[in-house]
């Protein structure tokens, strides 16, 4: 179950038409939601903590503290029995389907990083110059996920 928030962090009604955040009430991720401005951007691994070092510095939704997600994380907001979408679009609406980065690197070479496809729910690992989305989060409580690498 997800609850929109503001700009501002404030928790907002199921039926409110603007967010900038969503909290997840199972693992208490707050992801941020891409405005038109930065949705479509593709980013090198390394560009990707750049971009979340840009939301801490503008204090997004009034935190310092977002940060590229593990790829365990990342794997909270799909659903890999559903394909296209396999994220949630009701509350991540105009999410590119493509992949989206994750801080891990694969265990067999650091040059690699894993990222999750959000059109599948799959978890997939590229070199690091490949361009991908990014969704940053901060928070969460919980750290139960089982994945599936592609």
């Amino acid at each position: 179950m997800y609850i929109k928030l503001d700009d501002e962090g404030n928790e907002l009604s199921e039926d409110a038409e603007n967010w900038s955040m969503v909290r997840d009430a199972n693992t208490g991720y707050v992801w941020e939601v891409k405005t038109s401005a930065n949705k479509h951007i593709l980013y090198a691994w390394e560009e990707a903590f750049v971009f979340v070092s840009q939301l801490n510095e503008r204090k997004f939704g009034g935190y310092n503290d977002w940060r590229l997600p593990a790829v365990r994380e990342l794997y909270t907001l799909v659903d890999e029995s559903k394909h296209d979408p396999a994220i949630n679009i009701v509350y991540f609406p105009n999410t590119q389907l493509g992949g989206y980065w994750s801080s891990t690197t694969e265990d067999r070479s650091t040059g690699r990083a894993l990222y999750v496809g959000f059109l599948n729910g799959y978890v997939y690992g590229n070199g690091k110059s490949y361009l991908y989305y990014v969704r940053a989060v901060r928070g969460g409580h919980r750290d139960f996920i089982v994945m599936r690498y592609r």
